[in-house]
C-alpha cells in the first residue's frame, strides 16, 4: 500500500480535528438511554451503508457533560481505533463515541465522502500503525500524522 506524498498530500491533522471518545460511568443510570448517539466499533461493524444514523446505545445530556466525550456534527467521520482498527463511517446525525473510536471533524476544503473512501483505502496502513501487547490500538498521534491525499475540492467530488 502506498501512502501519498508530495504537494497533493497533507497530514490528517491539517484536514480534521481529531477527538477520542469516552464512556460515561456505567453505574449512573442518569447518563444512559438518552437522545445522543454513542458510536462503538460494534456499531460500525453492523452498518449497511456508510452513514451512522442511530446507535445501539445512547447517552443523555448529563452523561455527555460528565464524561468529557466530544460531540461531532453530521458529516464528521468516525473511525475505530481498535477491535478492529480502521472501520469507518460518516455521521448522519450529531454523535459521540466510546474510547474505541476517533471522531474526525472536517476542516475547510474537505469532502467527507472523499475521505470516507480514502480511509477505507488506507485501512491496511492504519492497521499497520497499531500497537499493543493485549490488542492492537491506533494512537491519536499516529493517526494525526498519517499522510492523506489532498486533491482540489473539485477533484474530491469526482
Amino acid at each position: 500500500l502506498t501512502i501519498p506524498v508530495g504537494p497533493e498530500a497533507r497530514r490528517l491533522r491539517f484536514l480534521f480535528e481529531t477527538k477520542s471518545g469516552a464512556t460515561p460511568t456505567s453505574g449512573v443510570e442518569e447518563y444512559w438511554d438518552g437522545d445522543i448517539n454513542w458510536v462503538t466499533p460494534e456499531d460500525l461493524g453492523k452498518l449497511s451503508d456508510r452513514y451512522v444514523r442511530e446507535t445501539r446505545r445512547r447517552i443523555t445530556e448529563e452523561g455527555y457533560k460528565n464524561s468529557g466525550v466530544g460531540l461531532a456534527p453530521p458529516g464528521s467521520i468516525v473511525l475505530s481505533k481498535r477491535a478492529p482498527i480502521g472501520q469507518t463511517a460518516i455521521l448522519g446525525v450529531p454523535s459521540t463515541c466510546n474510547q474505541g473510536c476517533f471522531l474526525l471533524t472536517k476542516l475547510d476544503g474537505v469532502d467527507e465522502r472523499f475521505y470516507y473512501y480514502a480511509m477505507i483505502h488506507l485501512r491496511p496502513a492504519l492497521e499497520a500503525l497499531g500497537r499493543g501487547s493485549t490488542f492492537m490500538e491506533l494512537s491519536a498521534d499516529d493517526l494525526r500524522s498519517v499522510p492523506m491525499p489532498f486533491p482540489s475540492e473539485a477533484n474530491q467530488h469526482l
